[in-house]
């Protein structure tokens, strides 16, 4: 059964009932007491308890309903997603900018990161870390070609351009910070190239050996041994469970995931295999 969150604060919902246990994700939450108040007025059907949530930090009064097994895990998946974006976009703009700076560091002294010389950079979000400085000191400092995803708004251009079979997300190089300056802002409010860029610049290719050797991949949540939730789109997942499967296995990238302290989640159930596990998350 899952439950809804009265934290009307930020209308999260991240809870459920199995049978007469409450759990976030795989966890059993503290259940303080049924609600008097319910007590005869209520059907079997429909349970009302004082919880605490440990996701909110926020004691409070639940009340319950009966969706199927299928639906309660994409919920749970769309709700830690609604959580994320609650938490992330409530980080202080100084403390974001501080954990970039750390988490940068952290990644440019990595010795894959030292030992690739083709990278992949997601562009960051304003709630996200900010990426923009890893890869201006990958261009100008340690002159490293850099690769960023776009998306073809339709699949026919994929079909005229790129390998057969190939994800619906490509990467494209990004030869210097004035062109990134130039890209144009897709409706997602993230720098994109365009068609036009997309076309006549490199492109990460099987059939061209032009590979990867380091991918810098984002996601709503991470663990710490390097499961994830992605955005929802899918696009990295696919991405990345297509050159894992056809790459030559010498060849294969190592993935990083770049997290802001409030992205750690310890156990969540929507962590639940769906999404690509990338080698090694960083945070402070």
């Amino acid at each position: 059964m899952e439950l809804l969150c009265s934290d009307d604060r930020n209308n999260l919902s991240l809870l459920y009932q199995s049978d007469r246990t409450i759990m976030l994700g795989s966890k059993p939450l503290e259940l303080l007491r049924s609600d008097p108040r319910g007590a005869g007025k209520i059907s079997s059907r429909e349970l009302t308890y004082l919880i605490k949530c440990p996701s909110c930090k926020f004691t409070t009064f639940f009340q319950s309903n009966l969706p199927n097994r299928a639906r309660l895990i994409m919920s749970s998946k769309a709700e830690l997603r609604k959580l994320m974006r609650s938490v992330m976009s409530r980080v202080a703009a100084e403390d974001r900018k501080q954990q970039s700076k750390f988490v940068r560091e952290r990644l440019i002294s990595h010795p894959v990161y030292a030992n690739s010389r083709n990278l992949s950079v997601y562009l960051s979000t304003e709630v996200e870390l900010d990426t923009t400085h890893i890869l201006k000191h990958a261009l100008e400092i340690d002159k490293k070609s850099c690769f960023v995803p776009f998306v073809p708004k339709s699949r026919a251009w994929i079909g005229s351009f790129c390998d057969a079979g190939s994800p619906r997300m490509q990467m494209v190089e990004l030869r210097s910070m004035e062109q990134y300056h130039g890209l144009p802002i897709n409706n997602y409010g993230i720098r994109e190239p365009d068609e036009v860029m997309a076309t006549h610049e490199r492109r990460v290719s099987l059939s061209q050996n032009l590979l990867l050797d380091l991918i810098i991949v984002p996601g709503m949540a991470f663990s710490t041994d390097g499961r994830r939730l992605g955005h929802g789109k899918g696009y990295y997942d696919e991405f990345l469970n297509y050159y894992q499967e056809y790459a030559p296995e010498n060849k294969r990238p190592y993935t990083i995931g770049l997290a802001l302290n409030q992205q750690i989640v310890e156990d969540p159930l929507a962590l639940d295999g769906q999404d690509y596990q990338v080698d090694e998350v960083l945070f402070v």
